[in-house]
């Protein structure tokens, strides 16, 4: 039978439209907030202008040259699996295929990403057919291999962005941004994929300040189920969304209010003075005192304190010859980046003198010598 499709964000959460899926009632996923909307109000509630915008960020498809393309062999004598994707990151497949899909041991699954090609973010999930590849080369005991179509790559591949906003500056006599509130629909198509659900919430919303010195943000996002392809992280994920209402909004602020918008911009721009190094996370640094204990001591000393001032501290030690840098790396809460920087940590102090100290904040340890940091 022919069912009817829901297949519009604008209306997909309105009474009468096709359900998608019976647990999703009203086809809403989830009603998500962030910041003090009491807070917000009330900046509102003091603005001498407020400016308004409704904004489509449509829909794209990543469309790469080279389509996904995978193959896939179980040997049935040690039972292990081997699957050739085109993936950017085998690491989270080879997970998501053997403790959350297939449920098999997750070191009789081998994943190797050979040329890539182009991806954007599109190459990063799990599908389904490197899903049914894995399962079925278990099935009839040969190897399989399969290459998308262009036309299939249209229609399987994550999609991006699809949203529909609508948001607020509050803005005082003077042009200084007051506030922020902003109410978005986001599409997830069909099924959730991989990281659909924390794209429009905290890798969207976290970021609507931009580089302006609003104090006071307030955002709520509806998740949505429409009979679409599903939309993942493509290109920037969130971020091209955020930034991209954001500064259409201030462009109108600056047309509503008579100002020129590039000094509307350095109006409201954070200075260097102004930004919250503690808030943006911990910091470590590879040093080598050249002048005895002292100079690490006033390194170490400095930078279990307030972090803005540990900079310049270290930068005075440097110029001053005392200290050599090797490395400075900044955490910023998120635990797949400080992976990342601790793995490029252990890059860059592998070719180091053996006795040159590592110290770092980032996670309460002191690492030791690069000699044991190398061996551990």
């Amino acid at each position: 039978d022919v069912l009817a499709a829901n297949v519009d964000l604008a209306r997909a959460l309105d009474a009468g439209m096709p359900q998608v899926h019976a647990e999703a009632p009203g086809n809403l996923i989830y009603d998500w907030e962030i910041g003090v909307k009491a807070d917000v109000d009330a900046a509102f509630a003091k603005a001498a202008h407020v400016t308004k915008i409704d904004l489509v960020n449509n829909r794209l498809i990543p469309n790469a040259m080279e389509p996904r393309a995978a193959a896939s062999e179980y040997d049935k004598g040690t039972g292990n699996y081997t699957l050739w994707s085109t993936s950017q990151n085998p690491h989270v497949l080879r997970l998501i295929l053997s403790a959350f899909v297939l449920g098999i041991p997750e070191h009789k699954l081998r994943v190797i990403a050979p040329d890539v090609g182009g991806g954007f973010g599109s190459k990063i999930f799990c599908y389904n057919e490197e899903t049914m590849l894995t399962w079925a080369a278990s099935r009839v005991g040969r190897p399989i291999k399969w290459t998308a179509e262009r036309a299939e790559s249209f229609m399987t591949d994550a999609h991006g962005r699809d949203h529909i906003s609508t948001a607020e500056m509050a803005i005082d006599a003077q042009g200084k941004f007051l506030g922020l509130r902003v109410s978005t629909k986001a599409n997830m198509g069909a099924y959730l994929s991989t990281f659909a659900p924390c794209v429009p919430t905290y890798l969207y919303a976290t970021l609507l300040a931009g580089t302006y010195k609003t104090p006071v943000i307030y955002c709520e996002v509806k998740a949505v189920f429409t009979n679409t392809v599903p939309v993942d992280a493509i290109r920037g994920a969130g971020k091209p969304e955020a930034l991209f209402l954001l500064e259409r909004l201030v462009d109108l602020a600056a047309h509503e209010t008579g100002r020129d918008p590039a000094a509307l911009r350095r109006l409201n721009l954070l200075g260097a003075d102004e930004i919250d190094m503690k808030r943006l996370g911990k910091a470590f640094v590879i040093y080598q005192g050249h002048h005895g204990d002292a100079g690490a001591h006033r390194a170490g000393a400095g930078f279990t304190g307030d972090h803005h001032q540990a900079a310049h501290a270290l930068r005075d030690l440097v110029e001053a010859g005392a200290l050599d840098v090797r490395a400075v790396l900044a955490e910023t809460g998120n635990a797949s980046v400080n992976e990342a920087l601790v793995g490029g940590l252990q890059r860059i102090v592998i070719n180091a003198e053996p006795e040159l100290h590592v110290g770092t904040e980032v996670l309460g340890h002191d690492f030791g010598t690069v000699g044991q940091f190398a061996e551990n």
